[in-house]
């Protein structure tokens, strides 16, 4: 068992299997990629649970990576933290120009359509100018 089949299996929504694997990796490996962070947050932005989302969102490192900025946008939004919303949407933009076009698209290599939904309709919450 992996992290990474873990969080796949978070990503297809087997949250308590993929949870659990993601767990084990953890507890087995001190320097474990913070990109399994990923699928904590994912779990509680699914059950609403915006606060332990955040805590998880600050777990995530992914160096020039557009999820854990996308991840903290989502719980922030959630949590009406509006500037802060603002600033991760910023980043997000500033990897992904097109991402407001194509964030579905994007997002549908790896999570199903009634994910997807969810964070494209918190992504429209706020309007930025360019």
């Amino acid at each position: 068992m992996n992290g990474e089949n873990g969080l796949y299996l978070v990503y297809l929504g087997d949250s308590e299997r993929g949870l659990n694997m993601i767990k084990q990796a953890q507890e087995y490996a001190i320097d474990y990629p913070g990109y399994f962070h990923v699928g904590p947050f994912l779990d509680y932005y699914r059950k609403k649970e915006y606060e332990k989302a955040l805590i998880e969102a600050n777990k995530i490192n992914i160096p020039n990576g557009m999820a854990d900025h996308l991840c903290h946008y989502l719980a922030y939004i959630n949590l009406n933290q509006l500037d802060e919303a603002i600033k991760e949407k910023k980043e997000v933009l500033k990897m992904i120009p097109d991402f407001d076009t194509n964030g579905a698209a994007i997002l549908s290599k790896i999570l199903f359509k009634k994910d997807i939904d969810a964070i494209i309709n918190d992504w429209s919450k706020v309007k930025i100018d360019n």
